[in-house]
């Protein structure tokens, strides 16, 4: 299937494969093994950004770890056999959902668009992916997301599983 993905942090080329690693210097995280958060084969970035990075940056980043961890729980707990948000992509369907996307998360910044062409991804609801009035309603939020349910309004995302291949640029 061909998807598109927005290039956020302007670091994708076409022809690079996208792969999962495991995060330099950044001492002990053994933890996470024992935890049951073993992520051997590694992460992506997106994995890594909320895994590892600094996250006193700003208050909604704070909250975005936060959602990512539940998310993480859930699909550990309950869907251990679909691939983590930590070790994925995440693409859209079409180019028009891109620029659409572009609008609503970049503030309608340039980013450039690359197509991946997949067979290994989920599709699921990202308008699942956010705080409800209190955390029983974000875990079932979560639990509908990784069971793939929809919203009233779907904006649907495709996880990707690495590794992947980018392809052309199409803006």
């Amino acid at each position: 299937m061909i998807l598109y993905t927005v290039d956020r942090h302007q670091t994708l080329e076409t022809g690079m494969i996208i792969e999962k690693t495991t995060p330099q210097n950044i001492g002990d995280f053994s933890f996470l093994d024992i935890l049951g958060f073993s992520f051997a084969e590694g992460v992506t970035k997106h994995g890594s950004r909320f895994l590892f990075d600094d996250i006193s940056q700003t208050q909604n980043w704070k909250q975005n770890c936060f959602l990512e961890l539940i998310f993480e729980i859930v699909r550990k707990e309950c869907f251990p056999e679909k691939h983590s948000r930590f070790e994925s992509i995440f693409c859209l369907d079409t180019v028009e959902q891109s620029y659409q996307f572009l609008k609503i998360f970049c503030n309608n910044q340039y980013r450039p668009i690359y197509k991946i062409e997949t067979n290994t991804f989920l599709k699921l609801d990202m308008k699942l992916i956010a705080y409800k009035h209190n955390l029983a309603e974000t875990f079932k939020n979560a639990h509908d997301y990784w069971l793939e349910k929809s919203s009233s309004e779907p904006i649907w995302e495709y996880l990707v599983k690495c590794p992947a291949e980018v392809g052309s640029k199409v803006n």
